[in-house]
């Protein structure tokens, strides 16, 4: 059995320069709403594993639903749509001054680090993530037990979130898996113990 995982490929949102942290809230609505860049480029590996698996699981986010599409193309799979593989939410927290202006990328890095210390605003807090990444690990379990190879087309973060529920019930792959875009990383099932026969014949 594996499960892989694949990160969408490169939002066509593009990064703007300095804003204030109530803009940079619009800017994350409008990252969750567009999609993703035309003709990109896809790793051989990924489109294999894609080719190979039995059912394509994907986020319900754009980004993820259209990076999909491309995956397949030409393909004829099953796939699911699913709202539990989502992006873990970031927690903007408005009422900083607007005098303070910070690019995009640094106003997630601050706001993942306060959400991962416990704030979570009104949105999902880590501890809520992290139940929905163990429920998550254990559907695509149970999706490989049933078909054998699965691919998730997923995010970073929460992609890193199932795949270490997934080493922690004893799957092996190498952690954390792949952030880049439209790249793989694959977990397994380890072989079961084998107890050797007490006589050699079965009996």
């Amino acid at each position: 059995m594996e499960i892989t995982f694949v990160r969408h490929g490169p939002s066509c949102c593009k990064s703007q320069g300095r804003c204030s942290a109530k803009q940079f809230k619009q800017w994350v609505k409008s990252y969750d709403q567009m999609g993703i860049l035309q003709e990109p480029v896809v790793p051989l590996d990924t489109i294999r594993k894609c080719q190979d698996s039995s059912v394509i699981i994907t986020s319900s986010l754009v980004r993820a639903v259209e990076s999909t599409r491309v995956l397949l193309s030409g393909i004829e799979k099953k796939t699911i749509q699913s709202k539990m593989f989502r992006e873990a939410e970031l927690p903007v927290i408005e009422r900083i001054p607007s005098f303070i202006r910070l690019k995009p990328e640094s106003w997630t890095v601050l706001f993942r680090f306060l959400w991962m210390t416990g704030y979570g605003g009104k949105n999902e807090t880590f501890r809520q993530a992290r139940r929905r990444a163990e429920t998550a690990s254990d559907t695509l379990m149970e999706y490989a037990r049933i078909h054998g190879k699965v691919v998730v087309v997923g995010h970073g973060i929460f992609n890193m979130m199932v795949a270490k529920e997934l080493i922690k019930k004893r799957w092996q792959g190498e952690y954390p898996p792949s952030r880049h875009h439209f790249c793989c990383t694959t977990y397994v099932q380890p072989e079961k113990n084998h107890y050797p026969l007490l006589n050699g014949k079965g009996q």
